[in-house]
């Protein structure tokens, strides 16, 4: 039973996320795949690129600050190689 709490919180987080989000379903599930995994997850999901206010972007994924995520084969502070290497097991430490 405690081996699944952490599940149940996931599980839990989730749906408040989509209940709460101003997307729909769909957009708001995507909206988190493009959160957690930047723009090279959401690119497998749904080609961008992604604008200002629309499911997908994330000021993160928009390194010139442009309101366009992932756009122009670009990648984001997340996917790039230089922030690859500041990985400690599977935690990323990104600078905003």
């Amino acid at each position: 039973m405690i081996l699944m709490l952490p599940v149940t919180t996931a599980a839990i987080a989730l749906s408040v996320f989509i209940r709460t989000s101003d997307f729909e379903r769909e957009e708001a599930v995507f909206h988190l795949a493009a959160l957690v995994g930047g723009c090279h997850a959401a690119q497998k999901i749904l080609p961008g690129p992604y604008y200002e206010g629309q499911p997908g972007y994330h000021l993160r994924n928009d390194p010139d600050a442009d309101g366009i995520a992932c756009d122009s084969g670009r990648q984001s502070a997340v996917d790039t190689p230089l922030q690859a290497e500041k990985q400690v097991g599977n935690a990323r430490f990104l600078r905003p």
